[in-house]
């Protein structure tokens, strides 16, 4: 997998001159010891927006895991790069790939390469999930976006997570991952967006999340969330949108909705609810927009 060098962008920045910076001589010099020893890394620079300055409504990064239809105009990018919505600076995207093999000279590298410019934006796609990428996770202080595409992970908790204080999007595609994994993620102070497409949680490790300040969309299509896993995720105050098309639940979960006066949206399509029991919600939460 080839390590791009060149990282110049199309949108401005905080500099002086208007222009995203490219990799300084001891980035570069970085990049390309990781891309002779672990050619599995790929690392670039990624526009993005200030914080303040974001539209968390705003366009929608398109995959295979986006929810087809409205619903995915819910499922918010905050870091998607748009002109409309531009970014204002560049920080490092770094991409796992199959093959990768953590150890020492990697960790010390980029833990350099993130003093010297943070790396906000990391996917991992590989089939086997190592306890030493679990490790190698840890050193990624500064990541804010993290998305792991594996449908292996070791049969601990991710507790190397806990670490990443400054996440806010965490999403697992296909991954194993169960809800007794879910107490680790709760930890995370600044998560807003967890999606979990294709694991095998069912929802009762949500419990873990009741009074979490900031989770305000959960994306469970096609993971076998049931009606007590909607139970938990009803005790949720912060949550606003919850997208589980494809899941197990039926209309005895969506009673456990009734007092969510704060839910925005709801997708429940392809499951077994009826007719009679989005009716029932929605005449509790006509606010609510639900598809079914």
């Amino acid at each position: 997998m080839a390590v791009a060098l060149s990282s110049s962008c199309r949108w401005g920045s905080d500099s002086s001159d208007g222009v995203v910076p490219e990799f300084t001589t001891a980035e570069v010099e970085i990049v390309e010891e990781l891309a002779t020893s672990h050619p599995a890394l790929h690392i670039e620079l990624a526009g993005r927006r200030d914080a303040e300055s974001r539209d968390v409504r705003g366009p929608v990064e398109t995959s295979a895991a986006t929810p087809a239809g409205p619903a995915a105009e819910t499922s918010v990018d905050a870091f998607a790069e748009t002109s409309a919505n531009p970014p204002s600076r560049a920080d490092v995207r770094l991409l796992i790939g199959p093959g990768f093999a953590a150890d020492e000279q990697a960790e010390s590298a980029i833990e350099e390469l993130n003093r010297l410019r943070p790396i906000r934006i990391v996917r991992i796609t590989t089939n086997s999930f190592e306890e030493s990428e679990e490790s190698f996770l840890s050193k990624l202080t500064e990541t804010e976006k993290l998305v792991i595409e594996s449908d292996s992970l070791v049969e601990e908790p991710l507790e190397q997570l806990r670490g990443l204080k400054k996440l806010r999007e965490l999403r697992f595609v296909g991954s194993p991952i169960r809800d007794e994994q879910l107490e680790a993620l709760s930890q995370l102070p600044q998560l807003e967006l967890l999606w979990l497409t294709n694991t095998k949680v069912r929802g009762r490790g949500f419990a873990s999340f009741a009074n979490h300040p900031k989770l305000h969309t959960v994306i469970l299509t096609t993971s076998p969330i049931d009606d007590s896993g909607f139970e938990q995720l009803a005790k949720i105050k912060s949550l606003k949108t919850i997208v589980a098309n494809g899941s197990d639940v039926t209309d005895r979960g969506l009673r456990h909705l009734f007092k969510m006066t704060w839910l925005e949206l709801l997708n429940v399509e392809s499951t077994s609810v009826t007719d009679g029991g989005v009716g029932d919600l929605k005449n509790v939460l006509p606010e609510t927009t639900i598809l079914h």
